[in-house]
């Protein structure tokens, strides 16, 4: 660390300094309760696809006991393609959303006739989207999590770190420049004192 020059132009570089981390601190605090907000609400999206998913597959296993007894593969019914993912910037945080899920139903065969087939595929697709959308949301969370944990670093850096050091510098060189002021009127006086003594006899 530089040694603090104790001098009246290092005395307002440092009060410059320290107007300017008070002004960026409170917006920096700002954004760190918007990306918690952000966070909670990526938190609480995400919980309610892994319920809606949990629904889908219950529903399937309750209402369509035959599928144990199935006797072609599910990729036989639900094409899955390529998933389109795009980054869209959400308070400087680049997240990922996606844009097209990729999956279509494979049109059966004509003697293909038992009726739960068509629902069959449908829930299928539901559950593919649903995965799609875990896998992206959760993405969304680990970089919203990292971004909290970064902005909080920064405002206990402001606020712990280099507003406490800066303040204390201040009154470090107010100190300072005071007792130099100080004894250069003290000085003076004495000066001015010894100036006005009469002069000693030759």
């Amino acid at each position: 660390m530089a040694r603090l020059l104790l001098s009246k132009h290092t005395l307002a570089s440092e009060r410059k300094k320290l107007m300017a981390y008070q002004r960026f601190l409170p917006a920096l605090d700002l954004k760190r309760q918007q990306l918690r907000q952000a966070q909670k609400q990526c938190q609480i999206e995400y919980d309610a696809l892994c319920r809606e998913l949990e629904e889908v597959m219950a529903t399937v296993k309750k209402q369509l006991p035959m599928l144990s007894a199935l006797r072609f593969s599910i990729s036989d019914l639900v094409s899955v393609g390529q998933v389109s993912v795009e980054s869209r910037s959400q308070m400087g945080v680049i997240l990922p959303h996606v844009v097209e899920y990729g999956a279509t139903v494979i049109p059966r065969p004509p003697m293909v006739n038992a009726p739960w087939l068509g629902y069959l595929q449908q829930q299928l697709l539901t559950a593919i989207q649903l995965r799609v959308a875990l896998k992206v949301k959760k993405q969304q969370l680990v970089l919203l999590r990292a971004a909290v944990v970064k902005t909080t670093q920064r405002v206990n850096l402001f606020d712990n770190v280099l507003i406490p050091r800066t303040s204390s510098n201040i009154k470090r060189i107010q100190v300072y420049l005071g007792d130099r002021e100080r004894e250069a009127v003290v000085a003076a006086k004495i000066a001015k004192r010894r100036r006005a003594l009469p002069d000693p006899m030759p």
